[in-house]
């Protein structure tokens, strides 16, 4: 049983009562709903889009690409709070209110799923789709590869749930890192756990940078299919990285015939050039500059003020050693006596696109001024809009990490939502649903800009 001592917002010395809730889900809603008007409380549901399930979903980045290409999210599984609080703060004023599950999968079964969407919908329809992406830490090319790291294990919690919810189409995504050699074993083994639940699947690695998003982020993306040998993927550009990988599984080549990609590629100069101007310690909530690229006008189309857009308060050591670094170089570039223990700290390229954004937003240091990047200028290289604001800590470190989910993390560890709605896409083909998204006109207006 979890209890809450609840004040009256208005009487500050009044003694409270005190609630008690089953489930620690039961306490979160609780708390969520209280600074809810009760007009916003109750979802709308669209009779006509078809129906999503998110495990996983963090801060929102695969749930929104999948809504912006016209699905509906009926439950969102998540096991922080903080990531929560950015879910659903970011979809109650634009009247998107899907059904919250906070617990650890492990702890989840189909009953609860259920329970949860009849009391947000007061029905439970049937979910056509089921998305998530498992904790990558263990196989991250970045990380520490672990591969007896327990979160591993949670891919295969995905799996048990597909299994009782048996939606039309699942799509699951997970770091490139999958396909490395020492990995290889475990992926074998989720590849035969999905064929067992005779779904015919899709599988390809697809690279962010080709729908749009200022940074060279490649994910494995597995897509199953219950009722059709047709698996659809967004165009690519690089089409031989899996073609040995996929005859060895012995599977089909998926097929290419949803989304164009971006030829001319965004950089990282076209995608903060516009907010490029904050010094350390400052904090602004407007504009300074007028947006200039076709990624900078899509970015603040519905955003007046600045959120997230906060610098970090650096010691005079790491202003020194920023300053001595030039576009692409990295610690190893600096004298000895300057150097930290971060490995993959660099000075970003203007010119280019980001490499991968992780959740430490140290390792990367502004292209133009000497200091690291902020939460803000790190959702625009994600691709999330100015007017997806994140909320939490801003940042911790050491083993609270283990435990709590800050800005950095909730950033870093997102889908890229244009990479979600290029992949949602060849969803809607697969259902045989009409698409009504601007995704192709966005990829077009970037090819053909100078």
């Amino acid at each position: 049983m979890y209890s809450l001592k609840i004040f009256p917002l208005k009487t500050i010395r009044n003694p409270g009562i005190t609630k008690t809730f089953k489930s620690r889900n039961d306490l979160y809603l609780f708390k969520v709903k209280r600074y809810i008007p009760t007009s916003m409380q109750k979802p709308d549901f669209l009779d006509d889009n078809p129906k999503v399930l998110d495990l996983f979903c963090g801060a929102g980045g695969l749930s929104l690409g999948f809504e912006k290409a016209g699905f509906q999210i009926l439950c969102a599984v998540e096991n922080h709070s903080d990531p929560i609080k950015t879910y659903i703060n970011n979809r109650l004023e634009k009247q998107i209110k899907p059904g919250l599950l906070i617990e650890d999968i492990r702890n989840i079964k189909k009953s609860n799923i259920d329970k949860v969407i009849t009391k947000s919908f007061k029905k439970n329809p049937k979910i056509d789709v089921v998305i998530g992406g498992s904790p990558c830490q263990g196989f991250s090319l970045r990380g520490k590869r672990e591969i007896n790291d327990p979160r591993n294990s949670l891919a295969f919690e995905f799996f048990r749930i597909v299994d009782e919810i048996k939606p039309e189409i699942f799509v699951f995504e997970n770091v490139s890192g999958l396909l490395m050699k020492n990995n290889f074993p475990f992926l074998f083994s989720i590849i035969k756990r999905i064929e067992k639940s005779k779904y015919h699947i899709g599988i390809d690695v697809l690279n962010s940078s080709d729908y749009g998003v200022p940074q060279n982020r490649k994910r494995l993306i597995i897509i199953g299919s219950k009722n059709s040998n047709n698996v659809f993927f967004p165009k690519k550009s690089n089409y031989e990285e899996l073609q040995q990988f996929i005859q060895k599984l012995e599977l089909e080549p998926p097929k290419y015939d949803v989304v164009p990609i971006v030829k001319n590629k965004v950089s990282i100069h076209n995608a903060l050039d516009d907010i490029a101007y904050l010094k350390v310690k400052e904090s602004p909530i407007k504009y300074r500059k007028k947006a200039t690229s076709i990624y900078q006008k899509f970015m603040r189309k519905n955003s007046k003020k600045l959120f997230n857009h906060i610098t970090t308060k650096h010691r005079q050591n790491s202003l020194k050693m920023f300053s001595m670094l030039n576009p692409g170089q990295g610690i190893e570039s600096l004298p000895k006596n300057l150097r930290v223990n971060r490995r993959s700290l660099q000075r970003m390229e203007g010119n280019k696109q980001s490499r991968t954004i992780t959740s430490c937003n140290e390792d990367f240091i502004h292209y133009s001024l000497d200091r690291i990047i902020t939460i803000r200028e790190m959702a625009r290289l994600q691709g999330f809009s100015d007017d997806y604001i994140f909320y939490g800590t801003r940042t911790t470190g050491g083993n609270r990490r283990k435990f709590s989910c800050c800005q950095v993390q909730q950033v870093g560890n997102s889908v890229p939502p244009l990479l979600a709605q290029a992949i949602a896409e060849g969803v809607l083909k697969m259902l045989e649903y009409k698409s009504n998204s601007k995704l192709t006109d966005f990829i077009n207006g970037l090819n053909t800009s100078e």
